[in-house]
C-alpha cells in the first residue's frame, strides 16, 4: 500500500491524470499522481469532474483521510485548481 506524506494541516499540490473509477452507485473521482491515487472531494468535484476527465491537471489539496488499503485511496479535498 502506498502512502502519500501530508503535513496535519498542510496543502500539498498534486498533479496527475483526472479518472472517474467504481461503478454507479459506488463512483469516485480521481487523480492519479506518481506517488498513488487520490479520491477528490470538495466544492471543486463538480467542476473538475465535468470538465477535467482523462486530463492531466495541477492541484492544490488538503487531505481529509488517509488511505484505507486497496480500493479505498487516501481522500484530499480539491482546494484549487492551477
Amino acid at each position: 500500500m502506498m502512502t502519500m506524506m501530508f503535513g496535519a494541516c498542510d496543502d500539498s499540490i498534486v498533479q496527475g491524470r483526472i479518472s472517474v473509477r467504481g461503478n454507479e452507485p459506488n463512483t469516485m473521482l480521481t487523480i492519479e499522481t506518481s506517488h498513488g491515487v487520490l479520491e477528490i472531494t470538495g466544492p471543486l468535484k463538480q467542476q473538475i469532474w465535468q470538465n477535467y476527465q482523462g486530463q492531466e491537471i495541477k492541484i492544490r489539496v488538503k487531505l481529509v483521510r488517509e488511505a484505507l488499503g486497496p480500493g479505498f485511496p487516501a481522500r484530499v479535498e480539491a482546494l484549487e485548481i492551477l
